[in-house]
């Protein structure tokens, strides 16, 4: 794209703002929006900003913009749904852990994207408890001049929304890309696959690996079974800038995984509100030899929530294979454990009350990575058992 027509954009963008705050999130959302035009070598962003006739001080705000778009994407906003409801509000002290726990992770450079996505992320919970940005980033601890940065992000999320994806920060490319496949690939359960489309990751160790040597090793990975679905093998591409040392696991997607786990959790709240005698009979009538499938990051097993929840009722807070207390409890109450298919359903495994036990975290991890015959014909035993 040309620099007039930039120009042009930008000059309509800001125009379009009715006040001040407007303005400035316009000014983001033009970075965001041609984060790729931008980053054209012949192009320069202060000679785009003057042509447009507006201050010379948006440039700054043009490159978070442009920081920005790693992260997010924008709304199309006539084709955007109803805002759901916040099933729970985070508090003040909520709020500014977690503001202090992006700025303090964010990577070289990036402290000011993350303040940003931090008001992007949570600006329905900052709006609903009417909480201040600057009394959130007094409580982080943080220089009050990152109230306005929260104020901005707050503003542009109206606009945008945030990428799904799992930042695997490791020392070298290679444990990055193991660690991205092993989410992925190990028939992880869909409860904790949830909405992941696409993954990034940072080689800490050479920000300049050739990009054919790390398709290389992909394949490599792939084909020794770290990627368990088998055919459809992952790729890679530079992002984040060429030389950033950020690169991009991409997954092939067929399919929206937002709404397959928006309905798993709608069908969860009812099972849990349901009486022994009638779970144990929904579970029964819903076992699956196999169940209904999505193609999206990896097959995708819709089951039953009746099923998982009768598993945690007859775990009653034990973990089903080390028989230790579930390690907390949920903020509902509940003792946290996760479902686990003894047989793993990307393997063959039935959706039934006879193949579904209730693990802690570190089991359920166990059971993922080294899958003992010893510990399937336990938990095989186990499951046998009636609530």
């Amino acid at each position: 794209m040309t620099k007039d027509k930039l120009s042009l954009f930008l000059k309509e963008m800001y125009e379009s703002g009715i006040d001040s705050r407007s303005q400035v999130a316009m000014i983001h959302l033009f970075g965001i929006r041609y984060s790729k035009d931008l980053q054209v070598d012949s192009l320069s962003i202060h000679e785009i900003v003057k042509n447009a006739g507006i201050s010379s001080n948006y440039s700054v705000e043009i490159s978070k913009g442009i920081n920005l778009a790693n992260y997010v994407e924008e709304v199309d906003k006539s084709a955007q749904s109803e805002e759901t409801e916040l099933e729970e509000t985070l508090s003040k002290e909520e709020l500014s852990s977690k503001l202090k726990n992006m700025y303090n992770s964010a990577s070289e450079g990036e402290a000011v994207t993350m303040i940003h996505l931090f008001g992007i992320r949570y600006a329905k919970h900052i709006k609903k408890v009417k909480i201040s940005a600057a009394s959130i980033v007094m409580a982080a601890g943080l220089h009050d001049s990152y109230a306005t940065e929260v104020s901005k992000g707050i503003k542009l999320s109206g606009f945008v929304k945030e990428k799904i994806f799992y930042s695997i920060r490791k020392s070298t490319w290679k444990e990055a890309i193991t660690a991205a496949l092993e989410i992925i690939g190990e028939g992880r359960d869909f409860d904790i696959v949830q909405t992941i489309l696409d993954y990034d990751f940072y080689d800490l160790s050479n920000s300049k690996t050739p990009e054919n040597t790390v398709r290389k090793e992909l394949q490599t990975m792939a084909s020794r079974d770290l990627y368990s679905q088998g055919t459809d093998y992952p790729t890679v591409e530079p992002a984040g800038g060429k030389g950033s040392g950020i690169w991009k696991l991409l997954i092939n997607q067929t399919g929206t995984l937002e709404n397959a786990n928006s309905n798993y959790k709608k069908r969860e709240k009812i099972a849990k509100k349901l009486p022994n005698t009638e779970l144990q009979k929904r579970a029964l009538s819903a076992e699956q030899k196999t169940p209904p499938t999505q193609k999206v990051t990896t097959t995708v097993y819709y089951r039953d929530a009746n099923i998982a929840e009768y598993a945690f009722r007859r775990a009653n807070g034990i973990c089903q294979l080390c028989k230790s207390k579930a390690p907390f409890d949920k903020k509902s109450g509940e003792p946290y454990l996760e479902s686990h298919h003894i047989c793993w359903l990307s393997k063959g495994g039935e959706d039934t009350i006879q193949n579904t036990v209730a693990l802690c975290a570190n089991c359920h991890r166990k059971m993922h990575v080294l899958d003992l015959e010893d510990d399937k014909l336990k938990l095989l035993e186990i499951a046998k058992e009636v609530m």
